[in-house]
């Protein structure tokens, strides 16, 4: 009976991840390369569009100074994922840090600790050490 269960429940969870492949194609953890639109508000708010949703960007400060024209290019994105913090009771913040790089809270369901961005138009920007 218990094996039935759960049996049952097994292929039930794996038919409601199969539709949702192209949602989040990285899991966290994982260095991964995603395509969308580069989408720059704020030295915190930053996300790549994509196609059924969006992935916020952790990057450095100078890069948000430096690179402003890379806002609304296509762009290929390389960097480690992570998830987004759950909301802590009592507290209330507009963005939260990662490795020091600052991030819009709940912009996206996934983040990318950005390591390196290629624009569609050629233009280059990666991650040194000091960053």
């Amino acid at each position: 009976m218990h094996a039935r269960l759960l049996m049952v429940f097994a292929v039930t969870l794996v038919s409601a991840c199969a539709g949702q492949q192209g949602k989040n194609v990285c899991q966290v953890g994982d260095r991964c390369t995603v395509s969308g639109i580069l989408e720059m508000e704020s030295l915190w708010q930053a996300s790549l569009a994509r196609k059924g949703g969006c992935i916020a960007l952790a990057a450095p400060e100078n890069f948000f100074r430096d690179k402003s024209d890379f806002n609304q290019k296509k762009a290929r994105i390389t960097g480690l994922i992570s998830t987004q913090p759950n909301d802590l009771p009592g507290t209330f913040s507009y963005s939260y840090e990662i490795d020091g790089m600052r991030v819009n809270i709940n912009l996206c369901d996934q983040v990318m600790i950005v390591e390196e961005i290629i624009t569609s138009s050629g233009e280059v920007w990666k991650k040194t050490a000091k960053q």
